[in-house]
């Protein structure tokens, strides 16, 4: 996990999945999903926290803050 302190959460490497306040959140077909596991099941949050919604839905990865911590593994893959 990538820990983004402008988000105040983590988001998981190689996915577009937050992981913030104890849940997971990830944005699919217009809607966000939270979820207690990374892997699912997903359950629609109408009204998702506001740090949630306001993040940029679909490949976070490339909207993250300058500064970022990138893991090794994602910068071998020249992922970050």
């Amino acid at each position: 996990m990538i820990w983004v302190a402008e988000w105040g959460g983590h988001l998981l490497e190689g996915q577009d999945v937050v992981y913030y306040n104890e849940a997971y959140f990830s944005f699919s077909g217009g809607q966000w999903s939270i979820s207690q596991s990374h892997a699912g099941p997903w359950a629609i949050v109408p009204t998702p926290p506001p740090v949630i919604a306001k993040l940029p839905p679909g490949q976070l990865h490339s909207h993250l803050p300058r500064g970022h911590h990138c893991p090794p593994g994602l910068a071998k893959q020249g992922r970050c």
